[in-house]
């Protein structure tokens, strides 16, 4: 029973967040949902091959995620427009990357109760958002970044003949490159960590470790570094607008970037204390006798992790100096720093001059951590998403149940923070039997919001919108039409009422409210 019992935890744990949060039964949502849609309709016209073709090859030209259009292709192929199935899956894929990563811990050499924790501050957070929504590369690279921490560590740490895990390691390194950008950056880090392992496994200096695994070691290198240039050369460092790399980022302000990055990550603080901690007791506490092994030991506990934090830092810093750090671009960023403080909780734990309350101490600031992540980011959003998901799917219903051959409706939204749930309407209500003619006209927030604070960006989105519903774009000056169905987009209706009073009346229609979405059906 002990020896499963830290994956029962994990399993509970992540099973009682998406039974609790309903994610299984919650439907269709406007954000990227719409992907799906389209690419069954296509499916059931066309072969697989031809449709997952004309997917990734548009993709690759703004994004590198080859792989990961490649899995797409396949889930749309698998689950069609299933999203009980859907959300099951991407469940299944969270349990497996947490049970991956706490075997990678615990193959290396952690105990299973700090490489249970471990799991937990890799995946909790912010960034936990990838484990239910459908359209994120994050859930695809970080499954097979687990997997290669797995092979990583049984390669390092062999039982038995550790080539056949050297070739998995490299296998799986590689396809996790091809998942995104942020792998593929991530690469050098998750490379030094097999030299670092390595080396402190056999008493052994880096190069040596370099040395007795540079097959290993180069391939994946080689690979990565040939995938960065053609991205480069190809895709360019800009893509999209929001995220990437500009002139900006070799500037004075440079230094204060990485700063106030750190800061606002509370992983970083509870890493800097370990490190502290570590300092504090070979420096000052240690004895004379064991002054020169502490010394000795100095960069097996400290020079490392600060070289792996480095690698692993300064790659995404760049890669998302744009848009910053927030939710899915945390990964795989926070899986490097939750490493770290378990690392060094285990050196703490093992080094006999540090007192219990200094280690316990620090233990339990981990599991507060956890917690806060779980209670302040984890499960609020995932019951706010879904909360949303299953108004929006109500609201689809709503409108397919009421339209008849003749029906005119009208979709109210910002053509700019609402471009892509009035996309998502119209491609599902176009591919799930939609009768009528959809209308829609324009009303911006009084606010923007991020990414569309960047005015190139607000500018660009609202002339697409535009063009995208040439055609069916509402002008109230051309004449009134006799509305049967009106849908309201959030913050939109006091707007709607106050600019069309001249026509809408209120008692004609009966009202009906999806979460923050209006539907006013003509009695």
């Amino acid at each position: 029973m002990k020896k499963i019992l830290p994956y029962l935890i994990i399993i509970v744990f992540w099973l009682g967040i998406f039974l609790y949060s309903g994610t299984f039964t919650s439907g269709y949502h406007f954000i990227d949902d719409f992907e799906i849609i389209t690419m069954n309709a296509k499916m059931e016209k066309s072969t697989f091959l031809y449709t997952a073709k004309t997917y990734i090859l548009p993709d690759l030209s703004r994004r590198f995620r080859p792989f990961w259009a490649l899995h797409r292709s396949a889930e749309v192929k698998a689950f069609g427009r299933n999203f009980t199935l859907w959300a099951v899956y991407t469940g299944l894929m969270c349990i497996a990357t947490s049970i991956l990563l706490y075997l990678f811990a615990v193959n290396s050499g952690i105990g299973k109760w700090l490489s249970l924790l471990f799991v937990f501050l890799a995946l909790t957070g912010p960034a936990s958002v990838i484990w239910y929504q459908y359209a994120h590369s994050e859930n695809l690279g970080m499954f097979f970044l687990s997997l290669s921490l797995f092979f990583l560590a049984k390669a390092v740490y062999p039982a038995i003949n550790s080539s056949f895990f050297k070739i998995l390691f490299a296998v799986s390194l590689i396809l996790t490159m091809l998942c995104k950008e942020s792998f593929l950056l991530a690469v050098p880090a998750v490379l030094f960590l097999y030299i670092w392992l390595w080396s402190a496994h056999r008493n052994a200096g880096l190069y040596e470790s370099f040395k007795k695994n540079k097959a290993v070691l180069l391939i994946p290198f080689t690979f990565s570094v040939m995938l960065t240039a053609a991205v480069l050369i190809y895709i360019g460092s800009d893509k999209p607008l929001y995220a990437g790399v500009d002139s900006g980022i070799i500037s004075a302000g440079f230094i204060t970037g990485i700063l106030n990055a750190l800061s606002e990550i509370n992983l970083f603080w509870l890493m800097i204390a370990g490190f502290v901690i570590i300092f504090v007791i070979q420096q000052f506490i240690s004895g004379n006798d064991d002054r020169k092994e502490s010394s000795e030991q100095q960069e097996f506990n400290f020079i490392n992790p600060v070289i792996f934090f480095i690698l692993i830092f300064i790659s995404q810093y760049a890669l998302y100096y744009k848009s910053g750090f927030h939710t899915r671009y945390y990964l795989p960023l926070i899986s490097g720093f939750a490493f770290i403080i378990i690392y060094t909780t285990d050196c703490i734990l093992k080094n006999k001059t540090v007192p219990n309350f200094t280690k316990y101490g620090y233990i339990l600031f981990i599991v507060i951590l956890i917690i806060f992540n779980t209670v302040i980011y984890t499960l609020p959003d995932i019951v706010e998403f879904n909360k949303d998901r299953k108004a929006t799917t109500n609201l689809l219903n709503s409108n397919l149940e009421r339209q008849k051959e003749n029906s005119e409706t009208l979709i109210v939204m910002d053509p700019v923070h609402h471009w892509g749930f009035g996309k998502s309407f119209y491609l599902y209500m176009t591919n799930s039997g939609g009768k009528g003619k959809m209308n829609f006209t324009f009303i911006k927030l009084d606010t923007m919001i991020y990414p569309y604070t960047d005015s190139v960006l607000y500018n660009i989105t609202e002339v697409y919108t535009k063009k995208y519903f040439t055609g069916q774009i509402y002008d109230s000056a051309a004449g009134y039409k006799n509305f049967d169905l009106i849908n309201i987009f959030p913050g939109l209706e006091e707007r709607f009422i106050s600019e069309n009073s001249g026509w809408f009346r209120r008692e004609n229609y009966s009202r009906k409210d999806f979460g923050e979405y209006m539907l006013f059906t003509r009695k």
